[in-house]
């Protein structure tokens, strides 16, 4: 779910996201709150779906570790390996701008650390899309990221785990927009992108892709 609105108990004009993965059950948070063209306000989570929890002691046990464990990792950054080298890799889905399932397609994010603020990242998408480029990638100040080439310029800001991206083609006219949220230590990347052609966008890709370091 991706849903723009105006929320005046907030007083906000909100961008809200809200993920959910294969298991049914975890769901991915996240509101932006804009004052014309400004953030002004960001929450985000990672959430458990569960409807017993007064009933069963055992979804009681998981949801309370689940609170523990987001208490110590809420405020953890955007930050990537940094020492060891290793690929995202997973299956998403692909929608249409109309709404339409498109059918899936494998993400491989090959990630190699050049220093503690600079990796080259190559990425490969085969399926309902075929596509690939690569780029080197910086974070600096924090929270802040940026996309240097050859083939996607950009930049990203995180809140917290969750990071907004804007990318664009060098050569065509082609770019991503999207949200990337590590959702545990284990660089689990849940990600959601919009792709476009020219100023349209032309399909929603989202999943969740798991973390391999090199050996």
């Amino acid at each position: 779910m991706d849903s723009h609105y105006y929320a005046p108990g907030w007083r906000a004009d909100l961008n809200t996201m809200n993920q959910i993965l294969a298991d049914g059950v975890t769901q991915v948070y996240s509101s932006l709150l804009y004052e014309g063209p400004t953030i002004f306000s960001v929450f985000n989570g990672v959430y458990l779906n569960a409807h017993d929890y007064d009933t069963n002691p055992e979804t009681k046990t998981r949801i309370d570790a689940h609170l523990e464990a987001e208490q110590q990792d809420a405020a953890w950054p955007h930050t990537l390996p940094d020492r060891k080298g290793g690929e995202w890799a997973g299956s998403c889905e692909v929608f249409g701008a109309d709404q339409q399932h498109r059918g899936s397609v494998d993400v491989r994010i090959r990630h190699d650390p050049i220093d503690l603020v600079r990796a080259t990242q190559q990425w490969e998408l085969s399926g309902a899309i075929d596509r690939s480029f690569n780029y080197v990638r910086t974070r600096s100040n924090g929270n802040r990221h940026t996309y240097d080439g050859p083939d996607l310029w950009g930049n990203a800001i995180a809140y917290g785990r969750a990071l907004y991206t804007t990318q664009h083609h060098a050569r065509e006219a082609f770019k991503v927009k999207g949200r990337e949220f590590i959702i545990d230590r284990d660089y689990t990347l849940a990600a959601v992108w919009k792709l476009y052609t020219g100023d349209g966008m032309t399909d929603v890709v989202f999943g969740a892709l798991t973390w391999s370091p090199d050996t």
